[in-house]
């Protein structure tokens, strides 16, 4: 579970209630997963990677990506670096987050 935050055109997804995978590598309530801004009907910003091998240590990224017409949900897309072991091995992977509302907290 996420939290949205908004201050004018920037935007916060937070966590909320990171699952058990999430805590071993370090993610609490209120770790940031995403931050930019939103233009129109476009997020963008950077995001955070997130491993068990390197807790309190993010691989940041940048994403992009559109808002849903109905406003209910956002999709980012962005390209990163395979990290092992906390250093960048030669691979890059595209990853995308999709965030749909549920509900106001």
């Amino acid at each position: 579970m996420m939290r949205l935050k908004a201050d004018g055109n920037r935007r916060w997804f937070l966590y909320e209630a990171p699952r058990p995978v999430l805590r071993d590598a370090g993610v609490t309530t209120g770790t940031l997963l995403f931050e930019g801004v939103k233009r129109g009907n476009w997020y963008e910003g950077t995001a955070r990677v997130f491993s068990r091998a390197c807790p309190g240590q993010p691989q940041i990224y940048a994403v992009a990506g559109p808002v849903r017409a109905d406003q209910l949900q956002v999709t980012l897309t962005g390209r990163r670096n395979v990290n092992r072991q906390c250093h960048p091995s030669d691979r890059v992977t595209t990853d995308t987050l999709v965030f749909t509302y549920s509900h106001r907290c």
